[in-house]
Parts: structure tokens; C-alpha cells; sequence
């Protein structure tokens, strides 16, 4: 399934629209896929240490540095309702809008 998401900064001052990822059967996104689609745009994440916000926890959870392995997903609960990911990571960057389509 793909989907396209929007990611933002905490700030929300870097907004990225339309980040086409695709989601496994239980509609987790790998995580690899995301960093994937933002090199593609240009952002240099090389070994960087990435992080995304979780509201169950309503914190930042630090992923594996990358390459993040394929088998690191984001749950379908962090983005749900929102069709958001919100990142941090060591370079500017930062929050992932999810728009879905089928």
C-alpha cells in the first residue's frame, strides 16, 4: 500500500508534503522507506541519528542510526489520525505530513 504522508518539524516550520511511503500489512511504515524518500529530495541523513514522535508516549523515540534496518516500522497509531510524522534528526529538517491514497 502506498501512501503519502507530510512530514514536519516540532517547530513545524519544515513542512515536507507528499513523502510517498508504503505500509506493510499491518499498516506500520518502515521507516527506511521515509529516509528513502527525503535523500531523494536532498537532505544529507547519512549515519544520522533520526527520531520520531510518538503521542502514546508523548515523546521522541530514537530509531537505529542509518541505514535503519527494514525490518524498523513506525505504527499505524503514531499517524493515524493526523496523517503526520513528526522527525528530529541532526540535520534541519523535521515533521512528515502522510496524506493516503489508494
Amino acid at each position: 500500500v502506498q501512501n503519502k504522508k507530510c512530514i514536519k518539524s516540532p517547530d513545524e516550520k519544515d513542512i515536507i508534503k507528499d513523502v510517498e511511503v508504503g505500509t506493510n500489512i499491518n499498516g506500520a511504515i518502515p521507516i527506511d522507506n521515509i529516509i528513502v524518500q527525503l535523500k531523494m529530495r536532498g537532505y544529507n541523513l547519512r549515519e544520522a541519528k533520526i527520531w520520531y514522535f510518538d503521542p502514546a508516549y508523548n515523546e521522541y523515540i530514537l530509531c537505529p542510526n542509518d541505514p535503519v534496518p527494514k525490518s524498523y516500522v513506525i505504527n499505524q497509531e503514531v499517524f493515524r489520525d493526523t496523517n503526520q510524522i513528526s522527525l528530529k534528526t541532526q540535520v534541519p529538517l523535521s515533521l512528515i505530513h502522510i496524506q493516503r491514497y489508494r
